[in-house]
């Protein structure tokens, strides 16, 4: 009979060749992939919006302030709807742009505020900005309309940031 140390020894060393053979085919998908972000539904995007942090707080930090930066973006791009809503009437286009307009600045303004809670610590806050962020009053308008929107791209693009900004902030640690 083998002594207890062997045993032991015997075991921890079939749990880690377990463990190594379980993590390979994981660790091969994510290759490439910042650590904070192999949760993400989208991977690429996060990792290039992590910008090769090495912290979750900076992770944390790029992330949002990418998003933000694409939230501010794309507010810009309100008027690029006028060709498209230009045959509806008058009050029609109003509603439209103002409507559009609104979704952005709240957007903006709830990615802002997760950004704030975040410099304090307050995850909790943060996460229910963000979670907020997701707007879609402005496609929901250009839909109903019939129109189609040359925003619809650049907002499914805001989405996924906001999306993986989300991914990022709900980690507790590294995820490798």
């Amino acid at each position: 009979m083998a002594p207890t140390s062997y045993s032991y020894l015997f075991a921890a060393v079939a749990a880690l060749l377990l463990l190594g053979a379980a993590q390979g085919p994981f660790a091969e998908a994510n290759a490439g992939v910042n650590q904070f972000c192999v949760m993400a539904t989208y991977k690429d995007l996060c990792s290039a919006m992590a910008k090769g942090a090495s912290t979750l707080q900076t992770a944390r930090a790029n992330v949002l302030q990418t998003a933000l930066d694409e939230a501010r973006s794309l507010k810009g791009l309100v008027p690029k709807l006028m060709p498209a809503i230009n045959q509806l009437p008058s009050k029609s286009k109003t509603e439209v742009l103002q409507t559009c307009t609104e979704d952005f600045d709240g957007t903006i303004s709830d990615i802002e505020e997760s950004i704030k809670a975040l410099q304090v610590g307050d995850m909790g806050t943060a996460q229910t900005h963000l979670s907020a962020a997701l707007r879609r009053d402005c496609r929901d308008a250009i839909q109903e309309l019939g129109v189609n929107s040359p925003l619809t791209n650049y907002a499914t693009e805001l989405t996924r940031r906001v999306d993986s900004c989300m991914a990022v902030l709900t980690q507790k640690t590294s995820s490798r």
